[in-house]
């Protein structure tokens, strides 16, 4: 996806952040490779990916913190790529909070609106708000030290929102809380922004914090964007074997088209749609373990699904409300199948037991090797 550079004042980028071809190399090490892309006003936006992605240097780079190698970013129509942070307009929250030790709650949140020098009746009036807002009432005058994990964030980003910005940059800042506080404030921070309409991009590497929070989620890989659509799109219409292997849980079994609307995968066969591929065509097929049905072998119908394999449970995994065989066939070929609690019966779904797979040939996917 390449996004052309856009004249100075460009009408069409109005209330838009646009990323334009940019690229950035530390040394001789390239870390970000021609991306681009744009982000409506009031969306929420995930960087999501592998350690190692950009994705952070990205969010620097949006930041003013880093300075791109080459490419554009404009904010507004306005290119702001060698603008400093200070003129960016832009509000950001880090992972590690950043708080100052010294300074109450209340000091911490105000430290910005005190630097521009507002009055002090409007600072109050602002902290108190964003107090409220973020539900830290009782706290102000305790310093971070005294806080919970979940305190300090949230002070991190009321005074990240004290300034009024635009723009909305959160980097990790879930990453460092346990998974209880994690699930919550995740809730919190998009109800705040759905209720503030403020553009917000953050990262993150985790796949259920980009599905649950994003509008749409950059899939990055390698310094490269992968693919750019909605949480849906990302999980179901996943653009490459990278994104699918990504996100959620995947079998990517390897085959080969050999007629039309079929192919042939380790001495089975499977119907599917071929379209997209010639006959001979080497190609990864994606089934996610939720889209293939157990059927017990003494169970089978008369109008048998149009795949339906054979297989033994070599191994039972619990996940709550899902339960999780890991599947052996006669060929060797391993799989992961998820049946949900309502269906999953011991006396059927046991290691060592054996059953029938049923895979509905819109639910398989390729990929051109």
């Amino acid at each position: 996806m390449t996004v052309k550079p856009r004249p100075r004042n460009s009408v069409s980028d109005a209330r838009k952040l646009v990323v334009a071809n940019l690229s950035k190399s530390f040394g001789s090490t390239p870390i970000l490779k021609d991306v681009s892309f744009e982000i409506e006003e009031g969306e929420f936006v995930c960087f999501l990916g592998p350690s190692g992605c950009g994705k952070t240097t990205l969010l620097l780079c949006l930041a003013g913190l880093e300075s791109p190698s080459s490419g554009e970013i404009y904010k507004n129509g306005q290119a702001i790529t060698a603008a400093p942070p200070s003129q960016r307009d832009v509000g950001i929250v880090f992972q590690s909070y950043a708080l100052f030790p010294n300074l109450s709650v209340y000091d911490n949140i105000a430290f910005g609106l005190v630097n521009l020098k507002w009055a002090k009746d409007k600072i109050r009036e602002t902290v108190r708000g964003l107090v409220s807002l973020l539900s830290l009432e009782g706290h102000e005058a305790k310093y971070p030290s005294q806080l919970s994990g979940g305190q300090q964030q949230r002070v991190a980003l009321a005074r990240a929102l004290a300034v009024s910005p635009s723009l909305l940059l959160l980097d990790e800042p879930l990453s460092a809380l346990d998974a209880q506080v994690r699930t919550r404030l995740r809730g919190e921070i998009r109800d705040l922004q759905q209720r503030l309409k403020i553009t917000t991009v953050m990262v993150t590497h985790d796949q259920e914090e980009a599905q649950t929070l994003a509008d749409r989620i950059v899939l990055m890989n390698a310094g490269r964007i992968e693919q750019l659509g909605t949480p849906w799109q990302i999980y179901n219409e996943p653009a490459t074997p990278f994104v699918a292997d990504f996100m959620g849980v995947s079998n990517l079994i390897l085959g080969v088209v050999r007629a039309q609307n079929e192919v042939v995968c380790e001495q089975f066969n499977l119907r599917c749609d071929t379209q997209a591929h010639p006959v001979g065509t080497k190609v990864q097929l994606l089934l996610r373990p939720e889209d293939i049905a157990v059927i017990a072998r003494t169970n089978v119908p008369d109008n048998a699904p149009v795949n339906l394999l054979q297989a033994t449970i070599v191994k039972i995994e619990h996940l709550g409300a899902v339960v999780r065989a890991h599947v052996l066939m006669a060929s060797g070929l391993a799989l992961k199948v998820d049946i949900s609690k309502r269906d999953f019966d011991p006396a059927l779904h046991g290691v060592s037991q054996a059953l029938g797979l049923a895979i509905d040939p819109t639910d398989i996917r390729l990929f051109a090797q």
